[in-house]
């Protein structure tokens, strides 16, 4: 329920997490996936390079495609424990940062239509070394698909997968 108020926020109230022009004239339902896809890009690479918040958008997009994390973008966005910030939702999870958020959008945006060159190369999965001590142990039959400019995220997928 409370990712269901989160995004109805976003898409139908003025507020600091406005949504750009193109996106606020696509149908509502578009609105929504996209403001789920925006929310990752901005909370999972915020302050990281372009590159890497494609990355981070074309995974989620790669999980849609594979139907094993859910069937729509916000479902994916809002499995249980796949994006930290999920795990506990409350308004604090709105964006504050308008630049970002923007940007966030518009990066949303040119992964959803396609318009930019697939860099995660088939990636599902992807952590921040820099936060842990050792690769995590979920991470044991994978491989690393992608390596975003920032190096501050490593993006993987199955070891068995082209």
């Amino acid at each position: 329920m409370k990712k269901l108020i989160i995004i109805l926020v976003l898409c139908c109230t003025p507020c600091q997490a406005e949504m750009i022009k193109p996106i606020s004239k696509m149908p509502l339902l578009k609105q929504h996936q996209l403001a789920c896809l925006a929310l990752v890009v901005y909370h999972e690479s915020r302050g990281l390079s372009s590159k890497d918040q494609v990355i981070v958008a074309q995974v989620v997009m790669n999980r849609v495609k594979s139907g094993k994390f859910g069937n729509s973008i916000c479902e994916v966005a809002f499995a249980p424990y796949q994006f930290e910030w999920t795990n506990n939702l409350s308004r604090k999870h709105l964006p504050k940062e308008k630049i970002a958020w923007i940007k966030a959008q518009k990066v949303a945006l040119a992964v959803y239509r396609k318009k930019v060159p697939n860099y995660s190369k088939g990636a599902l999965w992807f952590y921040a070394p820099a936060n842990m001590d050792k690769k995590p142990s979920w991470s044991k039959n994978m491989v690393i698909a992608s390596r975003g400019d920032s190096g501050q995220h490593i993006y993987l997928k199955q070891s068995n997968s082209k």
